[in-house]
């Protein structure tokens, strides 16, 4: 199974490539020829054509990994805090600590979620400009 995904894939990328297809960017999502591609697969491609693209698609990725974990600890945190509290444990102010972590590890997400957007676009314009222009 794993090969037959892989022969797509390199079919699919091999005929990108060579065809120059631009990428598109809206929104969290890159674009090939109206059809959504993952951030891997972008990378790949990238990687073959400008490794300044590659590399903003990988800081994005990165980004957008620890903003899932930080959802989750946050999560916990807030919802393990605000458990606490309401159950009216003896440690009331550690529980509120708990209810502050969680809430400052949500709050920063939003932030990060508009650089990840940042790099995607930059990702795309650089990969779409090498195509453009290979010389550089």
């Amino acid at each position: 199974m794993k090969s037959i995904t892989a022969l797509v894939l390199t079919l699919f990328i091999t005929t990108s490539v060579f065809g120059q297809d631009k990428m598109k960017h809206f929104g969290k999502k890159i674009y090939l020829d109206k059809m959504p591609i993952t951030l891997n697969t972008a990378a790949f491609m990238a990687f073959e054509v400008s490794t300044a693209s590659y590399t903003h698609i990988k800081k994005a990725q990165r980004l957008r990994n620890w903003n899932y974990f930080w959802a989750v600890f946050g999560g916990y945190e807030l919802g393990a805090g605000l458990a606490t509290v309401a159950g009216g444990g003896s440690d009331s102010q550690i529980a509120w600590l708990d209810v502050g972590i969680g809430a400052v590890c949500i709050g920063i997400i939003p932030g990060r979620e508009e650089r990840y957007k940042m790099h995607l676009r930059q990702a795309v314009e650089l990969y779409n400009d090498a195509l453009e222009h290979p010389e550089n």
